[in-house]
């Protein structure tokens, strides 16, 4: 059940029907089939590199690989020449990534149709169900709903895009949105309180086309991380900037091989998705005894209009 709808919300439902629909099933069984057709060694590798390809979402798999190629070039070690070569004769695998790039290509062509008409059914596309069509249209209308696209074209405009503290700010800004890194460059390059206004914007703009297929992709595949507020030891959350973070701590192993979503409920109602940005475990090796920090940022409850708030004021 979900508590209230935005953007990252629909996303994620939309995900979950992707995780249901055949071919959703399909790529989950073929991914997780590999454990059989790898040894132990190789599987774990392979799957602990992919946790390092950040953002990438469905490419991380093609990109996983290149970088075990990459690992061993530059390293004699026999281990990594074992699993490298393992990883480069199994068809299964090769065949998983081309099905995955072609899968991530239309996926982010998808989102970017978002900001013109609305969506259309598609038979052979991601949307070829009447439950992902239905899904990736409350996705559209959410989006929508922020007015980002209005602003973008009406506010920012081509011009805009091309100044130079602009750019720099694009350049510089680290993947993981509204970071303390991101906050501090916007101070830093912004002109005057608009021109911080329109970074702001484009800090919302560049997270939310990162963080949607990431988010799906996490889904589909089981890596993003769900917890219940009920079962945490410990919960904070704070406003920085009228940004949301959060720090929580939770008996037990939590988070070490999961992905960069955290999915909050409460019972069995989403009540906030948020970014790990850092996790932590103080006596790792008694299980149980355990005990995991995790710290991020939430996404807005409520995202209607979102980006027209000062969020980075003062």
């Amino acid at each position: 059940m979900v508590f209230k709808i935005n953007t990252l919300i629909a996303a994620y439902q939309f995900a979950r029907q992707m995780h249901k629909s055949p071919n959703g099933k399909d790529l989950y069984k073929r991914f997780y089939g590999l454990s059989e057709s790898l040894s132990e060694k190789s599987w774990s590798f392979y799957k602990d590199v992919i946790q390092t390809c950040k953002f990438s979402h469905y490419y991380s798999f093609g990109i996983a690989y290149k970088k075990i190629e990459g690992y061993q070039s530059g390293n004699g070690s026999a281990y990594l020449k074992d699993v490298s070569k393992e990883l480069r004769n199994n068809h299964n695998l090769h065949s998983f990534i081309d099905d995955c790039d072609k899968l991530a290509q239309n996926l982010e062509m998808s989102y970017l149709d978002l900001n013109g008409n609305l969506p259309m059914f598609d038979n052979v596309g991601i949307l070829n169900s009447f439950e992902l069509y239905r899904t990736w249209l409350d996705l559209f209308y959410y989006l929508h709903n922020t007015k980002i696209f209005y602003y973008l074209h009406s506010k920012i405009g081509k011009e805009k895009l091309k100044e130079k503290s602009i750019q720099k700010f694009l350049e510089q800004r680290e993947v993981y949105p509204f970071s303390s890194r991101n906050r501090r460059l916007l101070r830093r390059l912004g002109r005057s309180k608009h021109n911080q206004h329109d970074m702001c914007f484009l800090e919302f703009f560049e997270s939310t086309r990162k963080n949607v297929p990431q988010l799906i992709f996490e889904t589909h595949f089981g890596f993003q991380l769900e917890i219940k507020k009920e079962e945490t030891t410990t919960y904070r959350e704070n406003e920085i900037d009228k940004i949301r973070a959060y720090k929580i701590q939770k008996s037990g192993l939590c988070g070490l091989t999961k992905g960069n979503f955290l999915i909050l409920y409460e019972g069995d109602e989403v009540q906030d998705i948020g970014i790990v940005k850092r996790k932590t475990v103080i006596n790792i090796l008694e299980n149980e005894n355990a005990l995991s920090t995790l710290s991020g940022i939430l996404y807005p409850k409520t995202d209607q209009e979102l980006f027209f708030c000062d969020v980075l004021q003062n």
